[in-house]
């Protein structure tokens, strides 16, 4: 085996290995943002029933928290 087929073999290998890491952190930073998106969509759905319910309480209320 010459070099330059040794050196052509190991960037092989090394373009394998961070096509593999390039995925992983696409899939990573992928499922953190829907992990953020579905956590944000259920802060907002609390809170909008929050005030629902105060308003059942305290008629006024949401015209102070506005």
């Amino acid at each position: 085996m010459t070099p330059k087929e040794s050196l052509h073999r190991d960037y092989g290998l090394l373009t394998g290995f961070l096509r593999s890491i390039s995925i992983r952190l696409q899939l990573r930073t992928t499922l953190e943002f829907l992990l953020l998106l579905s956590s944000g969509l259920i802060l907002v759905l609390l809170g909008t029933l929050f005030i629902f319910k105060l308003k059942e309480i305290f008629p006024y209320f949401p015209f102070i928290y506005v």
